[in-house]
C-alpha cells in the first residue's frame, strides 16, 4: 500500500530489502513470475520439438500423439515457422 503513496527511493530507506522479500505479497508475486517463466520455457521447448519433428518428416498424427498437441496447434506452429 505504501508503494501507491510514496516514492520508491523513500520506501527503500524506510524498509530493508531483506524484510520486504520476506513479505507474503512479495513471495506470491515472485512465485507467479517464476511459474509464468517456467510455462514460457516449456512452451518454447515444445515448439522447438515440433519444428524439429516436422523438419525430420514425422507425420502430424505422430507429432500430436508425442507432444499432446492438437493438429491445429501443430499447424499454427508450422505456419509461424514459414512466416
Amino acid at each position: 500500500m505504501a508503494g501507491l503513496k510514496y516514492d520508491k527511493t523513500i520506501l527503500k530507506r524506510i524498509f530493508r530489502e531483506d524484510i520486504m522479500r520476506e513479505s507474503v505479497i512479495y513471495q506470491e508475486i515472485f512465485q507467479e513470475g517464476e511459474a509464468k517463466g517456467e510455462a514460457k520455457g516449456r512452451q518454447a521447448l515444445r515448439k522447438e520439438m515440433v519444428l524439429g519433428m516436422l523438419n525430420a518428416g514425422i507425420s502430424l498424427d505422430t507429432i500430436a500423439r508425442l507432444t499432446e498437441l492438437s493438429l491445429d496447434q501443430i499447424l499454427q506452429i508450422q505456419s509461424g515457422q514459414n512466416q
